[in-house]
């Protein structure tokens, strides 16, 4: 945590979202913020501050902070012309409600496709809804794409025609 750099952030969180941090703390963890605070567990309460999940009430009160919501809009605003990674869920959000609430999503737009087909109409594709995406998707992706362009070049493809 630093000489004081983590215990100056935490005391800056715990003086501006001191009720929303410890509801969230006691309900996720079962830590009573007073308790630690006492026992200067300051570096874990950091810890578990910096891993609430981000449906808490302590996420809302920074988004519904008028200061911190500039900052947030700001850094959005800066990374505008960046080309995003498509949103997905976190794989510790991702538990077995939402799994099966994706596929419930999926077959919906599927059914939709179905009877603007079944009416004669022209469908649009069915979006995909995300799932969690992790390093290890990516490196799948990574292996793909290299076996993939080694294809290619066995093809006589140059690796500019990609």
């Amino acid at each position: 945590m630093g000489c004081g750099g983590g215990r100056r952030r935490l005391y800056g969180l715990i003086t501006r979202y001191r009720a929303e941090v410890r509801a969230d703390l006691l309900e996720r963890f079962g830590v009573d913020l007073a308790q630690w605070w006492r026992q200067r567990r300051f570096r874990s309460l950091l810890e578990l501050i910096d891993q609430l999940p981000g449906a808490s009430r302590y996420s809302e009160a920074i988004q519904n902070d008028p200061e911190q919501a500039q900052m947030i809009a700001q850094a959005r605003e800066e990374q505008a012309g960046d080309e995003p990674e498509p949103w997905s869920p976190r794989v510790a959000d991702y538990d077995l409600h939402a799994h099966l609430l994706r596929d419930l999503i999926q077959s919906v737009l599927g059914l939709q496709t179905a009877v603007v087909a079944a009416a004669g109409g022209k469908p649009g594709s069915t979006p995909t809804y995300p799932g969690p995406k992790t390093e290890v998707d990516r490196a799948i992706e990574a292996l793909n794409e290299a076996w993939a362009r080694d294809l290619a070049a066995r093809f006589g493809f140059a690796e500019d025609d990609f």
